[in-house]
């Protein structure tokens, strides 16, 4: 189904406003606009499916000619969606500029703002914001952070950004400001976007509207599947209520079963070798149930995992294939080499065997049967018709 697109409609910071008419300008251009690149956030589940603008920022053709500089990230709660599920996240949270960059927050904490204070802005562009707690880490002295200074009120917008004075960040120096006045910052930041970023992208001409991209389910082979996965208590009560009375289901819990776990940890390195699809959460599932006891290779069974759900996917996309086989190979190498000397593997060596198989993963389309030991993986929410309860596993 096609996203419910959310827009930024807070008035809590003087450029909520101006941030709004820029993400509002780019809908009515497509959101194709030399010199800008627009990202987007989805969330959300079953029938309540959203989106909000995440990042937009300058592209390298803009930064070479100078014309502006900016990202703007947007991810801040701005009130409770019907439903009373999830958040509309789609305000703006931060505004970088050059060498400066501002942080806001819906709890009016903070804010924060930082100064870049490094000798190379073409090198440290991208990089130089990413090192909070720089001096804690012993990174270079590429910015100093200020903090709004503690309010009287909880609640209370600080009048004053005062530097941080603490083991965790550098300090000014010389003629390096020890604080600035909030508002004006604010401020500041606001006539930036208002002045320079929104009459860049309103000069380029209106578009006719374009209509939502909707891809075409791509068909399972006929000989494909049934898998098996487990499932919790409450996703049983929802599948059956699904199948028999959709109307009393909340809107996001109108769906089959979806999963988490990942495949690749976050602390692996990514690389050419390794997919980025591997990062996701994925349902695991196996190719066959037993007599013997129901065992998906390399999932560790939750403690609430109480139920066996057939999953028949009508749809290719997001079914993936990894093989849990090389991880059990590179874990019994390496336990065999460390034998004798100590009992447990390092963090490291875990993330030998955790890349080993995620970086088998391909897409269910693409798998050649080929796997000792496959692990079926769906990054997509499954459909009512897509899954059958079988009973207690």
């Amino acid at each position: 189904m096609t996203p419910q697109f959310l827009y930024p409609t807070s008035r809590q910071f003087p450029f909520d406003e101006v941030c709004e008419q820029i993400v509002r300008a780019l809908a009515d251009r497509a959101f194709k606009v030399p010199g800008l690149v627009v990202e987007y956030h989805d969330y959300g589940s079953g029938a309540q499916k959203l989106r909000h603008v995440s990042v937009i920022k300058s592209d390298q053709s803009a930064i070479d000619l100078g014309w502006h500089d900016v990202k703007i990230r947007f991810g801040r709660p701005q009130g409770l969606l019907p439903g009373g599920r999830f958040n509309d996240c789609a305000a703006v949270s931060e505004v970088q500029l050059a060498k400066r960059a501002l942080h806001v927050y819906e709890d009016e904490s903070g804010p924060t703002y930082d100064i870049y204070v490094g000798d190379d802005w073409g090198r440290d562009r991208s990089t130089w914001w990413s090192t909070l707690n720089a001096r804690l880490n012993k990174k270079p002295r590429l910015c100093v952070h200020y903090k709004g200074a503690y309010p009287r009120y909880r609640g209370q917008r600080s009048e004053r950004l005062v530097a941080e004075d603490d083991h965790r960040e550098y300090t000014p120096e010389g003629d390096e400001p020890v604080e600035f006045d909030t508002a004006a910052i604010m401020e500041e930041f606001r006539r930036y976007l208002q002045g320079t970023i929104l009459p860049a992208i309103t000069e380029f001409p209106v578009v006719a509207p374009v209509p939502p991209i909707v891809e075409s389910p791509v068909p399972m082979p006929a000989d494909a599947g049934p898998f098996f996965a487990y499932a919790e208590g409450r996703d049983v009560r929802r599948i059956e209520l699904g199948k028999t009375k959709i109307d009393d289901l909340a809107l996001a819990d109108r769906y089959g079963l979806r999963g988490s776990p990942r495949l690749a940890h976050l602390s692996l390195k990514s690389g050419p070798d390794l997919p980025e699809v591997a990062y996701d959460g994925f349902l695991w599932c196996s190719p066959i149930a037993t007599a013997e006891g129901w065992k998906v290779p390399g999932y560790m069974r939750g403690s609430y995992d109480d139920y066996l759900v057939k999953v028949t996917p009508k749809d290719a996309r997001g079914v993936y294939v990894a093989d849990h086989a090389v991880y059990e190979k590179v874990r019994a190498k390496l336990c065999k080499e460390i034998a004798g000397t100590r009992d447990r593997l390092t963090d490291e060596e875990v993330n030998l065997f955790l890349r080993a198989r995620a970086c088998t993963i391909v897409p269910f389309v693409d798998y050649k049967g080929n796997y000792e030991d496959p692990v079926y993986l769906i990054n997509r929410e499954l459909s009512f018709d897509e899954v059958e309860v079988i009973g207690k596993a």
